[in-house]
Parts: structure tokens; C-alpha cells; sequence
């Protein structure tokens, strides 16, 4: 988990936790009374402070400062803290309690706590100075003494002869030599111990047994001195197993030089009595290390006792860190749950303002009434329909005064009541208004049925709009003329009785149709321009066409077509009024041919007639003019004006003779060369007639004269009112059309010339529907007035 961890935290704490699983090493360690490690990068000390009073705390964090290297990482546990040693650690997680060494060691507040090995603590009484120095430990103080003067010196070894551990007087065998510190025991021995050292050592690792030598000199301050040198294999749980414990000792005092034989005996008896003395000190002091050991024993089962009280105010504590935790849990869904409870409050609230202004701003009157009729609530607009007031809550509605229009409201409450079926009703006030009253059972939101709602929605606009409608529909269904309706594809809607009369198709099998199947091919281009201009939202459009009806029949009639459009302006139908003109057509037409008729006997009386009058008039006028010329008389210049005049009066006979006289169909090509010939002449402009064939009318009359006085009239318009310069009239014929065009150079029109125009275009657009052709007039490319005409070949004898 700590790998884990510290991979989260940062790549070199990574690699401290993977050299960390590569070599582990345990130790028994007491960080108040043991020699601190050093050098560390990761010290886990997890929940052992919580054990320790404040001022050892501060000792022990001290310590640990010192024990890591500089950017070491602490890993405390999470009831534990630094404390006020900020300037020590950086936090790194304050949440998983992880600080970082920033700051070098201050040996003012490192205390190292040195002791010798072998040295037992918690024994002895502690005294307090006068002065107020620490507590004096005298067993401790005693142990130190005896152990500095009598315990010997020992070293601890590797089968490497690499020195572990130092114990005791060391130094009197032992030396560092020159040159870079070393822990070899062999480089630290002197000459005279360093071979026997080698080989005992080595006799010691190959036996796996104590071996002792005696009688080896060392050299001190001059003086020889006898050692005893013991190897002893440790033998030890197994991460100790192969290390040897080197002891030193002094077998007796030193002799400078050679003593005599009397000197010798005289010592003897000392040396047996120092003797005895060690051997009974080291009684004293074996005795003493084992009552140090039964007190350490007594206060090791004591702190056993107090750690395990401190384990359970821990785990109380932690029960309390629990329960504290439940507790604010419990007190932030509490306060989860009163914010909910306000959110609804303010959502209640705001719903009762928005259904309060609802009830006081609907024209609609509502009446709530429980399961036994009385009445719950009502809106404002029910007190004046059924005369309730405030205190009417709790009434029966039956003894309310209510309109006598609506004497089934009580019966019908109780249907409702019973058969959970809403009831509709129209009801009439005795003022003329209309209402739909409307019954519903009253259902809470856990479906429980707690009475009926009433509601009165005034409907007279829509009683009079409806009558109104009905009227109209009658007047529209018995018309004469043929009302349909298209939707924008042109499919048939609706039809009325006059469209049945008009083409023969029964309602049934025109709402089966599309209007294209009543067209006539050549004018089915009217109903997609139609669509579309209505489509873009166009006006009202009339003009006059053709349909066919169900019995093949052609029929003439003047169609006026309105968009209908949806409450947001957008166009959803198209809605046509048809009527047929077929026999006012006959009759215009016979009129026409009367007209046609006479103008060409008054023409032909003109040209036979007056024509022959006047050329006999102008015959003697000019006889007249001669006899009197060269004289200066008077009557010379008047014969001169009247032979002028009257050569002008005769081409203007001509040329409204010529005008009245139809012109048949095989003549029109002459009779517009004739008509660009005198436009040019009389005119002094050019106009130019062009042909690419021979083309002939084949009714003869009628439409070669209609179409001649078209081309008559346009070139009238365009030297009138266009100031043209250039006239070209173009005439050209396919299989089916013949086409008449007229094209001049003038100021141009309009490309939708109004209808109110002059009377000119008024009389071109009337001839042209008479041989039923097409009349386009609009600008022309490049400048100037473009005027079309195009008949259908034959289509004035479908008559």
C-alpha cells in the first residue's frame, strides 16, 4: 500500500519504496532511550506518538528530523501530527500524512541518547538535583560506572571481518590507522594482535564454536599487556546468523621488565586477592543485572498495562471520531433534508401564486364541490355567473341561486360522482350567452376521487362564428358557381354543389383528383404558377381560362383564386371561385362577328362609296387648280389647299377602310408588311416586319384579325407613349403555335404592367382572350418593350 502511495506522489518517492522492497532490514530500535539511525530516506512511524506526552513528542520528531536525509519523507499516522515543528517538515498529503524533511539538523534540539549496550533501564530511583538538573538514575549511573571499569571490550563482526558494533574500552586494543576511516577489524588490530586475531576468528567461523586464546601481547604506552582474546559465533535469530562477538581482555597487570623471583611471590597473594575482589564485584553485579532485569520485567508489565489502556481510550476515542463522524453525516443529510424541505416550500409557494393568478386572470369559471356537493373553492369569474360569494364555501350547491338555464348541474354532478365520466354541456343564460360546461371527477394525486370539478367556458363568439360559418357554408355549398379547394400540391380539397353542375364529377370522385386532370395540357403551366405564386403568399388572382369536364367538354370560365393561410401567416390551401363564361363567350363572340360584319360594310362603303366620291372630288379640284395656276388670284391658293386636302382625306378613307375590313388568313402576312411600311412612312422611324415562312390562319378571319390589330395596337403604344425609335414585328409559326411579337427600343414598361393601363393594353388583353392565346408585355433584353402573343393553332374553331 505504501508503494501504491508514494507512486501517486512523486517518481523519486518511487524509488525509495522500490529500494525499500529490494533490501529490508529489522531492528529493535527505542527512539527516547536508542542512538537515532541516520541517513534515512523513509521513516514509518505510525501511531506511536499518540503513546507520548508532548515533550517527548517534540524529542522524538526532532529525531526523526535528524534520521532523514534532506528531502526524507515521514509517514505519520492519522491521528498524528508535527505539531508546531513546521520549520522542520513540509507537509506533502496532510490527508494521509506524509511530510517531507526540508530544513538541516539543529543539534540544540537533538538530544542523542546514548547507552551501553547490555545496559538495563527502568531500574533505580530518579532524583532531582537542587540546582533543578534532569533526574538522576542511580542504577543507571552505577551500571555505567561498573560497566566502564569492568566490562570488557567486545566488538561485533561479519564473517568479512567488518566491525558492526563497538562495546566498551575498545580503544585500548583497537586504533583507526592513517589515511580514510576503515571498520576492518584486522586494519584496526596492532602488530601483535592482528595475526592472532586473523586466525582465531577464522577457527571460530569454521568450528561454529567459542574459541579462546590467552597470553597475547598488545603494546600500550611502552608496555606489554597479556590479552585474552575471545571469538564467540552469535547465535541469534536468522538475520544475525554469521556474526561473531570479538571480547578483549586483560589477563593481568603488565610488567615493564623481567621481575625476580621474590618480587613474583610477594605479588602473588595480592593478585589472588584482587582476584577474589573481581570475582565477588562480578557476582555483586551479576546479582544486581538480575534484579535490574525482575524490575525491568515489572515495569515492562506494567507499560504492557498502560499501553493497553491507552489502546482502549484509543479505541473509544475512535468510537467517539465515529460517532462524531455518524453524527455530522446525520446533520448534513438533516440539513440536506431542510433544504429540500425549503426547495419545496418555495416551489409549494410559487405554485400557489402561479395558480392564484391563473384562477384570477381566467375568463373560464371553475367550481370545486366535495363528494357531498358542497362547494370546496371557486374561481373569481363563477361569482357572477352563478352568483357565489366568500361565504358560500361549505354550501350545498343546491341551495344556491344559481342560473335557471343549468337546473342539470346537480343531476349531472351526481352521474360524474358515480360513473367517473365527464359530462359536456352547452348552456344558454337567460341573457343569450352560451357556455360549455364541463364535469370532471376531482382526483388527488393518490387517484382518490374527493368530489367534481365544474367548469364554464363562455362560448358565444364561437355559437355566433359557428352560425355564422354554417351560413356561409350553405351559401358556398348552393352556389352556382364552382368553389374548390387545393392544397399546394394541387390536390382537390373540398367541392361544392356548382363545381358537381359545372364539370359533371361528384364530390366523392373530385376529392380523388388533382386540378392538372381538368387542365388542358397546353394551359397546365396556370395551375403550377398559380400553386407557387400563392405559395410565396400572393394575392387575390382572376383571369380567365378553361377546364375540362368529365364528358371531354372544353369550358370557359373566369377563375379568381385567394390563398388561406394558417394563424401564422403561412399558406396552407388555395381556395378558387369558378364561373362559367362559355355562353357569354358565345354571345361576346356573336356580337364580335356582328361588329365584324358591319365594319366591314361600312369599310367596304367607305372604300366603294365616299372612297370613289372623294377621288372624283380631288379629279375636279385638280382640273381646277390647273385652269387657275400661273395666276395670282385668290381662288389658285385655295384650289391648291383644297386638292391637298383632299388627297389627305382619301389615304385616311383608305386607311380606316383598310382597318375595318377583316383580314383573312392568308393575308395577315401582307397586312403586317403593309402596317410596318406606312408605320415608317408616316412616322419617319423604321419599322420592320420579318417572317421566316409562309404562315396561314386557318380560321380565316377572326383570329388574323385579332392578332393584326393586337400588332396594330402595340405599335401604336410604342411610338405614343415609348417615344421608340426602331419597331420590329416578328411573326413565327411551329407545328401547334403561332407566335406574334413585338419588339421596340422605347422607354420600356413594367415587367407587371397594372391593370389600370391605358385603354390600349386593355383592348390587346381583351382580343387576345377572345382567340383564347396568351398575352405576355414586359421589358425586353437589352432595353426597350417586349410584347408577346401565342395562339394555339385550330383553337378558335373548338368553338
Amino acid at each position: 500500500r505504501l508503494g501504491r502511495f508514494f507512486t501517486r506522489v512523486d517518481d523519486q518517492s518511487y524509488q525509495v519504496t522500490k529500494q525499500l522492497r529490494e533490501a529490508v532490514v529489522f531492528a529493535t530500535q527505542n527512539l527516547v532511550s536508542d542512538a537515532p539511525f541516520s541517513k534515512l530516506d523513509l521513516i514509518s512511524c505510525r501511531n506511536l506518538l499518540i503513546y507520548l506526552e508532548a515533550e517527548v513528542q517534540k524529542k522524538v520528531i526532532a529525531l526523526l528530523h535528524f534520521a532523514l536525509n534532506e528531502g526524507g519523507y515521514l509517514f505519520l499516522g492519522p491521528s498524528e501530527t508535527i505539531g508546531q515543528q513546521v520549520d522542520l517538515f513540509e507537509p506533502v498529503s496532510k490527508k494521509w500524512r506524509v511530510y517531507r524533511r526540508i530544513s538541516p539538523s539543529r543539534r540544540d534540539r537533538v538530544e542523542f541518547p546514548i547507552v551501553v549496550s547490555g545496559e538495563q533501564r527502568g531500574a533505580g530511583k530518579r532524583l532531582t538535583d537542587p540546582a533543578g538538573a534532569r533526574p538522576i538514575n542511580f542504577a543507571e549511573l552505577t551500571q555505567r560506572v561498573l560497566l566502564e571499569k569492568y566490562a570488557p571490550a567486545a566488538v561485533l563482526i561479519n564473517r568479512t571481518y567488518e566491525i558492526l558494533y563497538f562495546h566498551g574500552p575498545t580503544t585500548r586494543y583497537l586504533h583507526q590507522p592513517t589515511g580514510e576511516p576503515t571498520q576492518d577489524l584486522i586494519r584496526m588490530a596492532p602488530e601483535g594482535l592482528r595475526i592472532k586475531l586473523r586466525a582465531v576468528v577464522h577457527k571460530a567461523i569454521r568450528d561454529q564454536q567459542q574459541v579462546v586464546v590467552s597470553g597475547v601481547g598488545v603494546k600500550r604506552d611502552g608496555v606489554f599487556y597479556p590479552v585474552k582474546v575471545t571469538v564467540k559465533p552469535v547465535h541469534a535469530p536468522k538475520p544475525a546468523d554469521g556474526l561473531l562477538l570479538v571480547i578483549l581482555q586483560d589477563e593481568h597487570e603488565p610488567v615493564p621488565t623481567q621481575p625476580s623471583g621474590a618480587e613474583v611471590a610477594a605479588e602473588e597473594p595480592l593478585v589472588r586477592q584482587l582476584e577474589h575482589e573481581l570475582k565477588a564485584t562480578r557476582e555483586d553485579l551479576q546479582s544486581t543485572i538480575e534484579e535490574m532485569e525482575n524490575s525491568n520485567e515489572e515495569l515492562k508489565v506494567s507499560n504492557e498495562e498502560v499501553m493497553s489502556m491507552n489502546e482502549e481510550l484509543q479505541s473509544a476515542n475512535e468510537e467517539l471520531e465515529s460517532s462524531k463522524e455518524e453524527l455530522q453525516s446525520l446533520n448534513e443529510e438533516l440539513i440536506t433534508v431542510n433544504n429540500q424541505l425549503q426547495n419545496k416550500v418555495e416551489e409549494l409557494e410559487a405554485s400557489n401564486n402561479n395558480l392564484a393568478n391563473l384562477l384570477s386572470s381566467t375568463d373560464i369559471a371553475t367550481l370545486c364541490l366535495d363528494t357531498g356537493f358542497r362547494i370546496k373553492w371557486f374561481t373569481p369569474a363563477t361569482t357572477k355567473l352563478l352568483n357565489l360569494i366568500a361565504t358560500d364555501v361549505g354550501r350545498p350547491i343546491n341551495d344556491i341561486a344559481h342560473q335557471p338555464t343549468d337546473r342539470d348541474l346537480l343531476h349531472d354532478s351526481e352521474r360524474v360522482l358515480r360513473d367517473l365520466t365527464p359530462i359536456e354541456k352547452e348552456v344558454r343564460t337567460e341573457e343569450g350567452y352560451w357556455y360549455l360546461r364541463r364535469i370532471l371527477p376531482y382526483r388527488t394525486l393518490g387517484k382518490k376521487i374527493e368530489g367534481v370539478v365544474v367548469t364554464f367556458a363562455d362560448v358565444t363568439p364561437l355559437k355566433h362564428a359557428a352560425e355564422r360559418l354554417r351560413r356561409l357554408a350553405t351559401v358556398l355549398l348552393d352556389s352556382n358557381d364552382a368553389v374548390t379547394v387545393l392544397d399546394l400540391e394541387g390536390r382537390i380539397t373540398a367541392w361544392n354543389r356548382g363545381a358537381e353542375r359545372m364539370y359533371g364529377y361528384s364530390e366523392a370522385e373530385a376529392l380523388q383528383m388533382n386540378v392538372e386532370q381538368m387542365v388542358p395540357q397546353e394551359l397546365r403551366s396556370e395551375v403550377h404558377d398559380l400553386v407557387e405564386r400563392q405559395r410565396r403568399g400572393g394575392g387575390v388572382d382572376s383571369w380567365e381560362t378553361r377546364r375540362v369536364g368529365k364528358d371531354g367538354r372544353l369550358v370557359d370560365v373566369w377563375l379568381t383564386a385567394t390563398a388561406l393561410k394558417d394563424e401564422a401567416g403561412k399558406p396552407t390551401a388555395v381556395a378558387t371561385t369558378e364561373r362559367d363564361v362559355t355562353e357569354l363567350k358565345l354571345t361576346e363572340r356573336k356580337v364580335l362577328e356582328a361588329a365584324a360584319a358591319e365594319q366591314r360594310r361600312i369599310g367596304q362603303d367607305l372604300h366603294d362609296g365616299i372612297g370613289q366620291e372623294l377621288t372624283g372630288l380631288g379629279l375636279m379640284a385638280q382640273n381646277l387648280m390647273e385652269e387657275l395656276s400661273g395666276r395670282s388670284l385668290p381662288e389658285a391658293r385655295t384650289a391648291s389647299i383644297i386638292v391637298t386636302s383632299l388627297k389627305q382625306v382619301l389615304k385616311d378613307v383608305h386607311t380606316l377602310s383598310r382597318g375595318l375590313i377583316p383580314v383573312d388568313g392568308d393575308a395577315l402576312m401582307a397586312a403586317l408588311t403593309d402596317l410596318a411600311a406606312r408605320t415608317s412612312e408616316l412616322q419617319g422611324m423604321t419599322c420592320t416586319f420579318t417572317c421566316d415562312e409562309h404562315v396561314f390562319v386557318e380560321d380565316n378571319s377572326s383570329t388574323a384579325t385579332h392578332l393584326y390589330h393586337i400588332a396594330q395596337e402595340a405599335v401604336t403604344n410604342a411610338l405614343k407613349h415609348g417615344q421608340a425609335r426602331h419597331i420590329q414585328i416578328r411573326l413565327r409559326a411551329d407545328d401547334r403555335r403561332l407566335t406574334l411579337q413585338i419588339h421596340n427600343d422605347g422607354v420600356g414598361m413594367p415587367q407587371q404592367p397594372a391593370e389600370t393601363s391605358g385603354m390600349g393594353l386593355k383592348i390587346m388583353r381583351h382580343r387576345a382572350r377572345l382567340i383564347h392565346a396568351t398575352l405576355d408585355l414586359g421589358p425586353a433584353q437589352g432595353g426597350g418593350t417586349l410584347v408577346t402573343c401565342s395562339v394555339i393553332k385550330g383553337n378558335d374553331n373548338d368553338q
